[in-house]
């Protein structure tokens, strides 16, 4: 049986790029190398045979980035993970939020080939730094670290040696993109990802890995600026006055005169519900909507919801009473 040896980007690449059945490919690796990982690197996930996922530390993914991890790793155990890669160039902003990590595997540092790692995490500027464990394997859990930033930020994790008499002996690095943890959706309440350790100089001698499990958190969108329904009369004139044109509503109520008195129901017949509703969207986005070429129906129901949404009625409370008034002296 052949010695298993961690593959290259490029081995990854070579197989994983031609177009061959995955099983296939995982089958025969299987046959040479029963205990290794297995990555295939693929542009379509959905193109995978479930089955595959039957074969011990055998995963697919599209995420470059995790492919160039898994190629330095070498003979790591690890957990599938039930999620899948969504790539996105947009930036969101958010937080990002830390709750366990664990180190695999760390080089020893001390004369009697022991350390007392421990983890320093820098996240938009800001820095948290984990207690030194006396263990070449060390597990932080329950931290709630939080960091505030957005999907372009990137995750500068160092680990260290402790070292009570000399300067601490650096243990390796993993810089990431939070963008890659945005991108993974999952249904858990967290996601999980191990990376190889790196080394900050040739001359550094580093080995080992890091877990971490964390949750990238978007921010909830900033409800849009109200510029005409929903705000009272007095608010809307004078937003329309900076503006220097005519009010929606009394543009309105000139097109209805002009064009809709012989309308069998104006208010009474409701128009488009689309049309009316894309006409108040781009109301309140600042467009100077023209009536032209529109139902008379549509015009009426959308000066209905405008008068609807006033947060007081055209008709103050307090001169309620003189309006009824006034139309019985009319009436008399």
């Amino acid at each position: 049986m052949s010695e298993y040896k961690s593959p290259s980007l490029q081995d990854i690449r070579r197989v994983t790029m031609r177009n061959v059945n995955y099983m296939g490919i995982v089958e025969k690796l299987r046959s040479h190398i029963p205990k290794a990982p297995i990555l295939l690197l693929c542009d379509h996930l959905e193109s995978v045979d479930v089955n595959l996922y039957k074969y011990e530390w055998t995963k697919a993914t599209k995420d470059i980035v995790e492919a160039e991890n898994f190629a330095k790793m070498g003979e790591v155990p690890w957990a599938l993970m039930d999620n899948t890669v969504e790539s996105t160039t947009e930036v969101v902003s958010g937080q990002l939020n830390i709750y366990e990590i664990e180190c695999f595997n760390l080089a020893p540092k001390d004369a009697v080939r022991k350390s007392e790692p421990y983890v320093i995490i820098t996240v938009a500027g800001k820095k948290r730094k984990t207690q030194a464990e006396k263990t070449l394997n060390p597990k932080w859990t329950d931290l709630a670290w939080t960091f505030k930033c957005d999907t372009s930020n990137t995750v500068l994790i160092e680990v260290w040696d402790r070292d009570p008499l000399v300067k601490d002996d650096f243990e390796g690095l993993v810089e990431f993109k939070v963008k890659i943890v945005y991108d993974h959706k999952s249904n858990k309440d967290f996601i999980e990802k191990t990376f190889a350790l790196q080394p900050k100089h040739k001359d550094n001698k580093v080995s080992g890995t890091i877990t971490l499990r964390m949750k990238f958190i978007p921010d909830e969108p900033t409800p849009p600026e109200i510029k005409f329904f929903g705000l009272s009369l007095q608010e809307s004139v004078e937003h329309i006055l900076k503006e220097e044109r005519k009010h929606p509503a009394i543009k309105a109520i000139e097109f209805i005169t002009q064009q809709g008195l012989n309308a069998i129901g104006l208010f009474r017949v409701p128009g488009s519900r689309t049309n009316v509703k894309s006409m108040k969207e781009r109301i309140n986005n600042g467009e100077d909507v023209s009536f032209d070429h529109q139902s008379p129906h549509d015009v009426a129901n959308l000066l209905k919801a405008y008068l609807s949404e006033l947060p007081d009625p055209i008709i103050p409370h307090n001169y309620f009473q003189e309006f009824i008034k006034l139309d019985r002296d009319i009436d008399d």
